[in-house]
């Protein structure tokens, strides 16, 4: 299957996580890098082939390398880049018989059968074929690596479903033996076995004790007379039988209610220990008995979390959309920044939103850093990034690449349209720190800084989804773009070398680049406001925010603003069980 998925991650990594791979002394070890792997893949899936793989799991360590925060961390970050490399190395090797099959679109069962053999025997060894399984996989391989040409060429992607139905019928039956700590026995032979635990079934009328059976010879009266004995006899040794059995350190007596032919009724041996025993529970004893084991009868619902970390835990930095965090989610915002989790990533993610964002973020960011040319040259670049994904993603290639065309087709007019309006220079992904009044470090990056000849500063922000709303801006609750402006003005933002002026605030707008039968939209952000002072008030809220959460002894509550929050830290908030709670915490915002 991993073959005929061009070695996807979620085949790929069953393959690597098998108790059979690695199996021995190295297990260990091997397991931390498989993990390791699975880390580097997660999100959307790589090209297909072991190449891509390799080179996927290489960009991630060298990411791990750079967001190491100390020398030993990045010494450590580096060590384990090299012995992932090796590692990948190994494996690439040990499925290499396996690759050499991966670039033709049909193939024969004999080459496979013999590239399945050749890779089992260097990533499991004997392991795959000891045992009454591994004997039988062995003799089927062989007899379709000997006699499987009678089927002539087979489509990689049929490959699969082929073998296993080829595999399907050997039934393979294990050896007498079991589990190594569970024993069926015989009356006689638990006799001879000393157990912790013995389990004497079958307490049923017409079972244990069974039926006397009746002599077909000889009448009772006639047997007695001879000197022979009963026909109870057996009743009696039956019963001998389960008192030995009771001489075990824990019995368990059972019966079942019914077979497979109906109900069954309970022995009289069963019937008289109930009775010696004063009765024994009921049903709804039994019932009221694990109930009982749930507690305390009435529910305490518990409160809404608010972690409330010292201020020294506190950290004295975030970025522009922390600050919205803050305003939205702070619950989010501590699980983010203070206690450092992060979400991890579906394996072979489809394509999504941010994915597509980003492409066309790097199209523009790469024709501006270019000179911005003609809309001719942002075509050839689209079409550039455009061949590199779409190749790898057909979905994303037929249904979503026409849009972007004409959502960057669209831009790059607006742009040209901008630039002959007097916005000559124009700086794209331009990033910065600025310290607030409060001391607070507030970092930001701009996906695009207009600036005019008389020092005019425009703040432009792509969306290939919905910007926020009028609201939201107007109620600080979206101030990024406020934010970013404030950089721009006191001259802290630079792509590189090309570094923003200080200049005036004058614009703030959100692009919308649909791509559909609208093109393209542009949203002014600021309405009917002076730039200025929505500059200010994006400052001014950024600063109460500070003071209140990274200053202040403020508790971080979960879902200030619901409808803007993220949903990434629900479970940890514990959102479902006080979301509909008519009553909330004293003290609750």
């Amino acid at each position: 299957a991993a073959l005929a998925e061009g070695f996807s991650p979620v085949a790929l990594l069953a393959v690597l996580k098998h108790p059979l791979a690695a199996a021995g002394d190295g297990r260990l070890a091997w397991l931390g890098e498989v993990r390791r792997l699975d880390l580097a893949l997660r999100g959307v899936r790589p090209p297909p082939g072991l190449e891509a793989i390799g080179e996927a799991a290489a960009r991630w360590h060298e990411a791990a390398v750079e967001r190491a925060a100390s020398d030993s961390a990045r010494a450590l970050a580096l060590a384990r880049a090299d012995a992932a490399d090796a590692w990948w190395q190994d494996v690439a090797t040990r499925l290499a018989p396996l690759d050499r099959l991966s670039g033709s679109g049909a193939l024969t069962l004999p080459e496979l059968a013999a590239a399945l053999r050749e890779a089992g025997d260097r990533l499991a060894g004997d392991a795959l074929w000891t045992g009454a399984a591994g004997r039988m996989l062995a003799t089927r391989l062989a007899e379709i690596e000997a006699e499987g040409g009678v089927f002539g060429p087979v489509d990689s992607a049929d490959a699969p479903a082929l073998l296993a139905a080829l595999l399907h019928g050997c039934d393979v039956r294990d050896a007498a033996g079991g589990h190594p700590r569970l024993t069926i026995l015989g009356p006689v032979e638990a006799q001879l076995e000393r157990r912790d635990l013995m389990i004497l079934g079958g307490l049923d009328e017409g079972r244990w004790p069974g039926q006397a059976a009746p002599d077909p010879w000889l009448a009772p009266a006639i047997r007695a007379r001879l000197g022979l004995p009963g026909t109870a006899r057996d009743i009696g040794l039956a019963a001998q039988d389960f008192v030995r059995g009771l001489g075990a350190r824990d019995v368990l007596l059972t019966r079942a209610r019914r077979d497979a032919g109906g109900p069954l009724v309970p022995s009289r041996f069963w019937l008289r220990l109930q009775a010696f025993a004063g009765g024994l529970p009921g049903r709804g004893d039994l019932l009221a008995l694990a109930r009982s084991l749930d507690g305390g009868g009435v529910p305490r619902p518990q409160p809404r979390p608010a972690p409330a970390p010292p201020r020294a835990l506190r950290p004295r930095a975030l970025s522009v959309t922390e600050v919205d965090t803050l305003v939205a989610d702070p619950f989010a915002f501590h699980a983010r920044a203070i206690l450092r989790l992060r979400p991890l990533d579906t394996i072979d993610q489809d394509p999504t939103t941010a994915m597509r964002g980003e492409l066309i973020h790097g199209v523009m960011e790469r024709w501006i850093k270019a000179g911005r040319g003609s809309l001719a040259e942002l075509a050839r670049i689209a079409e550039a990034e455009f061949e590199t994904e779409g190749r790898h993603f057909p979905l994303l290639r037929a249904l979503w690449l026409p849009r972007a065309r004409r959502a960057i087709a669209w831009a790059g007019a607006q742009t040209e349209v901008r630039a002959a309006a007097g916005w000559t220079r124009m700086i794209a992904e331009a990033e910065g720190e600025l310290t607030l009044a409060n001391g607070i470090r507030l970092r930001g990056r701009g996906d695009r800084i207009d600036v005019a000849a008389d020092g005019r500063l425009a703040v432009i922000d792509y969306k290939t989804g919905q910007p926020p709303g009028a609201a939201r801006l107007r109620d600080g609750s979206a101030s990024q773009l406020g934010l970013i402006m404030a950089m721009a003005r006191t001259g802290v933002l630079h792509a590189g070398p090309d570094r923003v002026p200080a200049g005036v605030p004058a614009e703030m707008a959100y692009w919308q680049l649909k791509g559909g039968k609208e093109p393209g939209k542009i949203w002014n952000a600021l309405g009917k406001d002076d730039p200025a002072e929505r500059t200010d008030a994006a400052l001014a809220g950024a600063l109460l925010q500070t003071d209140r959460y990274l200053l202040g002894d403020e508790p971080f509550w979960p879902k200030l603003r619901p409808a803007d929050a993220w949903r990434d830290y629900d479970h940890l908030a514990r959102v479902a069980e006080w979301a509909d709670r008519p009553a909330r915490r004293a003290g609750a915002p």
